[in-house]
């Protein structure tokens, strides 16, 4: 029975409470310096780059051959043909002089 009832030693409690405590907030500091890092990296020093990635991702063009081809009546008139249109588009970021671009 001498196993069974155990006195606590609170003392050694608190020292391996406090040694755990001390552990976690090193883990936490130390991974919210990670963060706080990696944040500054990225909003500070990679800024231009993907500011650049940005504007790659926001403008892209493509071709798209028409859906249907020349109709024609039954006496082979051309009722609708199909005709190249283009699109110029212009951004003032990336013009030197846009009125004189105009």
């Amino acid at each position: 029975m001498a196993g069974k009832w155990q006195v606590k030693d609170h003392e050694a409690e608190k020292k391996l409470f406090d040694q755990r405590l001390v552990v976690a907030g090193i883990l936490i500091v130390v991974l919210f310096s990670a963060l706080v890092f990696q944040l500054v990296n990225l909003q500070i020093y990679q800024y231009e780059y993907f500011t650049a990635r940005s504007d790659g991702n926001r403008l892209h063009s493509q071709y798209v051959p028409p859906a249907r081809g020349l109709i024609f009546d039954r006496s082979g008139t051309l009722l609708a043909d199909n005709q190249p249109i283009f699109n110029l588009t212009v951004v003032r970021e990336q013009v030197e002089n846009f009125e004189e671009t105009l």
